[in-house]
């Protein structure tokens, strides 16, 4: 993937020269004009004039040009511009009052933009840089450092046990919970949380973390926008949203990349006309993230193609991930949209980070989920990990979530029934959520069971002869605790008196009247 990776980028750069350490890297003759290797080319070296480039560099010329993968996949060549990335370094260095005495650390690979700002700042402010590969050894670092890092980063730092004080620490390349804000603001003196996309040149928008964290609010707001920025949070007819009212949020201003390189139509799409300035030309970005305005600051909500739909929901995961946060056993949490393989069946997975100490089970996040969003929204499945998986630039790196297929029966032992009452709800069970087998100690809801699942549970246990109720399955949700319940089944009842109320069955419906039953059962948790 990542050799794949690489010669995209290469080709759609069109690099007339490749500069390496390595004589190994092989690189198709079309993708670049000329391979150096460092300390194999002397006589390529010497034959080069020493004189200085002739080059006259104007504000909108491309300063570097940066690729991203996005939403797509696909490497994204970002063109970012001498008067974006100039006018980003001066905000920078006033809001951190950065001087020849600042002492900044550069841990962040060079792939990824922020980068920039731990190089850059010391270089014109005559300050020093400390180069670091991993994590640093903080207790060898001198005081009075700025350091700069994704949360997934400085939560390996609190991870550590470590009681360095960072002089000014900042924060950003993902949404900053309000928990994980609180336990870092007591290691540092000042606090900033940094919000901003590739395409408008490294930070757009910085919010003041102070000593008192507003612990009603699960995540930290992405606050105001830097010096000659603008943030505009618009509805879907383009128009600006309401205070309060959610919309994506577009970006205008110095910032601005050129576009994307070779990426005409991607660009027009992600770069539209600024209807707001009255400067003719000026474009604004769509930067595809879910906010709120809340007076003068942003709140960020999540992102706009993470968007998913489930049973004919549209459901925000960041929504649930925010109510996850919020148990007091929870320090990181993703949810995800994941469909097994045997059935094609849709169902949303909770990946859970516990905090130290604690062992939250899946029966306790669900309660506690289920008290405070609509059931549709509340995950079937529960996979805890030690950490989450993280890309190279400390981002969380949703594609390498484990299968939770391997996780779904929380390690247990295959447990088999011993009754005929346990062998006809395994059967059902597993009729219904198209699992080769069932434990009897398996849980219905860890398994991708829900409240829909229940009901078509209900009427196949009624066709094999025994009779449990929907509000049964709830609070036994193991085959070995409901078994003692089960009953015979006394007759047949009408297909549609099933999703009358809890507790009715039919003993002979089809699978037109199984569906029929799901759809009013739907219909209802809809108008609640």
């Amino acid at each position: 993937m990542m050799r794949h990776t690489y010669m995209i980028m290469m080709r759609k750069a069109q690099a007339a020269l490749l500069v390496t350490d390595s004589s190994d890297i092989t690189t198709p003759a079309e993708a670049v004009a000329e391979t150096v290797v460092l300390g194999k080319a002397q006589s390529t070296v010497s034959n080069c004039s020493t004189s200085n480039l002739d080059r006259k560099v104007e504000p909108e010329n491309v300063a570097y040009v940066i690729y991203t993968s996005g939403s797509t996949g696909q490497p994204k060549g970002v063109m970012v511009r001498h008067s974006g990335l100039s006018n980003f370094l001066n905000s920078m260095v006033d809001l951190l009052k950065a001087d020849s005495h600042s002492v900044m650390i550069a841990r962040t690979s060079l792939s990824f933009d922020i980068a920039g700002l731990e190089i850059y700042v010391p270089l014109i402010t005559g300050g020093k840089v400390i180069l670091f590969s991993g994590e640093p050894s903080w207790r060898e670092l001198p005081t009075g450092i700025i350091a700069q890092g994704t949360p997934s980063n400085w939560q390996m730092f609190l991870d550590g046990g470590n009681d360095y004080t960072v002089n000014t620490v900042l924060c950003g390349g993902e949404a900053l919970s309000s928990d994980m804000a609180r336990s870092l603001r007591s290691h540092c003196r000042v606090f900033y949380n940094l919000y901003g996309p590739t395409e408008t040149t490294i930070w757009s928008s910085v919010q003041r973390v102070d000593v008192r964290i507003d612990t009603a609010m699960p995540l930290v707001p992405i606050g105001t926008p830097i010096a000659n920025t603008q943030l505009y949070v618009l509805d879907g007819t383009q128009e600006i949203a309401p205070e309060g009212v959610a919309g994506e949020l577009y970006i205008g201003g110095a910032g601005l990349a050129r576009g994307y390189a070779g990426e005409p139509a991607m660009t027009a799409v992600a770069f539209v006309p600024d209807p707001f300035s009255g400067v003719g030309g000026a474009r604004l970005y769509r930067t595809g993230d879910i906010v709120r305005r809340r007076g003068s600051v942003l709140e960020f909500i999540g992102r706009a193609d993470e968007q998913i739909k489930i049973r004919g929901y549209r459901v925000e995961p960041a929504e649930i991930e925010s109510a996850l946060r919020s148990h007091e056993d929870v320090e990181q949490t993703v949810v995800a949209l994941q469909e097994r393989h045997q059935s094609g069946q849709k169902y949303l997975v909770a990946y859970v980070v516990g905090r130290v100490g604690t062992a939250p089970s899946a029966g306790q996040l669900r309660s506690y989920l289920q008290a405070r969003l609509p059931e549709y929204m509340v995950p079937s499945a529960y996979v805890f990990l030690d950490q989450l998986p993280l890309t190279s630039n400390g981002k969380i790196d949703r594609r390498n979530l484990p299968p939770p297929e391997i996780w779904l029966n929380g390690g247990q032992v295959y447990v088999a029934p011993r009754t005929p009452a346990e062998e006809s709800l395994c059967a059902a069970w597993a009729d219904v959520l198209r699992l080769p087998r069932i434990s009897i100690e398996d849980n219905f809801f860890e398994l991708g069971g829900d409240s829909i699942l229940s009901l078509r549970a209900v009427a196949r246990c009624d066709q094999a002869g025994f009779q449990i109720t929907v509000e049964q399955i709830f609070r036994f949700q193991t085959v070995a605790e409901l078994a003692p319940h089960v009953q015979v089944s006394t007759g047949p009842a009408d297909a549609v008196d099933a999703a009358s109320g809890p507790g009715t069955s039919a003993p002979h419906i089809g699978q037109e009247q199984l569906d029929r039953i799901a759809s009013i059962y739907q219909s209802r948790l809809k108008s609640d």
